[in-house]
């Protein structure tokens, strides 16, 4: 691809009846953008309104990833291990591996299907990261995080969620193909100062968190992990880093 947004322009226009999957070799920029576009015609395909969807269509293309970028968090998480061998014998041997995605809108409006979101100090570091990209990504990895501490500040923001049930009849429920949510009906809130709120869909291996940023979430448990950091020191927050 030549810029962002390049591999979502080609999939819209792509026929893609005559193909088994769709392979995608870079970082996690360019697989999440290509996993938003074979999701997107999915939801063309089954005419369902994106900016409406309650219950999205599955893609109809199973997407493989090479890790060929800065990050690789997606196929370090699919993997174990971010490997081009590794996940190019895993494609050519026709491995599908079901994996979760979130959905982020704002006001009634579609903004993209996704693997994982940050806000606070997270968005502020990659999108510091994304500015300059003509570092090395461990001298922009590290500049990044470095200046959204120094400017480290809170949000106040309120969260809604919806708890994981993790009762002991879960597994038989889902081995009888119940369709009954894994999740409680009853909606949680929390108001206050955060400095750093994170939604991940699967558990973000990477170098840094070999169990990942979110050990406790899998692949496809149809569950997201929710994990907040409210206010408090520098010296404090750097610790939870």
């Amino acid at each position: 691809t030549e810029y962002e947004g390049h591999a979502l322009s080609l999939l819209k226009e792509c026929e893609l009846q005559g193909f088994d999957g769709v392979v995608c070799v870079g970082g996690d920029g360019s697989a999440s953008e290509v996993a938003h576009a074979l999701l997107l015609r999915a939801q063309q395909s089954a005419g369902l309104e994106t900016d409406r969807i309650l219950t999205p269509a599955r893609a109809q293309l199973p997407l493989g990833v090479i890790p060929a970028g800065s990050t690789n968090v997606l196929a370090h998480s699919l993997h174990g291990i971010p490997h081009v061998v590794t996940a190019t014998l895993h494609i050519i041997m026709g491995h599908i591996q079901p994996v979760d995605v979130c959905t982020f809108s704002t006001t009634g409006k579609l903004l993209r299907f996704g693997f994982s979101a940050m806000f606070g100090f997270g968005g502020r570091t990659l999108a510091l990261a994304e500015k300059h990209r003509w570092m090395s990504p461990t001298q922009r990895r590290d500049f990044a995080v470095i200046k959204a501490l120094a400017k480290l500040k809170p949000e106040d923001c309120e969260i809604s969620f919806l708890p994981f049930n993790s009762s002991p009849d879960l597994q038989e429920r889902r081995a009888q193909g119940s369709p009954k949510s894994d999740c409680s009906d009853q909606w949680q809130m929390i108001q206050g100062q955060f400095l750093n709120v994170s939604i991940m869909a699967i558990p973000c291996l990477c170098s840094v968190a070999p169990r990942g940023l979110a050990p406790d979430t899998r692949l496809n448990n149809g569950s997201m992990a929710l994990i907040i950091a409210r206010n408090t020191s520098r010296p404090e927050f750097i610790k939870h880093l």
